[in-house]
């Protein structure tokens, strides 16, 4: 009885993972396909801003206006990025039972390893890269 116990318990983990995993590549898709727009919409809007500012700057002018913004985004970006990170609260500790606080410490171990292969969007779009090459290769004909 205890063996058919345990072994439902494995498939019922087993069930929970694999729509862990699902969920987890379900949300990587919707991002990616969320920052292609994203990056296509801060495209148009550069795009937008140059050909306003043209008349009062001119396009060299302009240029460099819409360079110097971004360097300032950017440095921005990077210097928030590089600031120290805060220590976690101790709220989730106080609530969670033993088993969930153990499940959790296991899947920061497993995450914690800073690996940007660990990310699923960075993973996805390696995926779209190569299916991208593979597709744009010219087929060859052997008689």
């Amino acid at each position: 009885m205890l063996r058919f116990l345990a072994a439902a318990g494995l498939a019922a983990r087993a069930a929970n993972i694999r729509g862990l995993i699902r969920a987890a590549v379900t949300r990587a898709v919707v991002a990616a396909i969320g920052l292609i727009f994203v990056i296509a919409g801060a495209g148009f809007a550069l795009f937008a801003g140059y050909i306003a500012l043209v008349p009062w700057l001119g396009p060299i002018g302009t240029a460099g206006a819409i360079a110097l913004g971004l360097l300032l985004v950017g440095l921005v970006l990077l210097f928030v990025a590089r600031r120290s990170p805060r220590k976690p609260s101790s709220g989730f500790e106080g609530q969670a039972s033993a088993g969930l606080k153990e499940q959790y410490e296991r899947a920061a171990r497993a995450l914690g390893s800073g690996s940007p292969l660990t990310n699923p969007i960075v993973l996805l779009a390696g995926a779209a890269l190569l299916a991208g090459f593979l597709m744009g290769r010219k087929q060859h004909k052997r008689d």
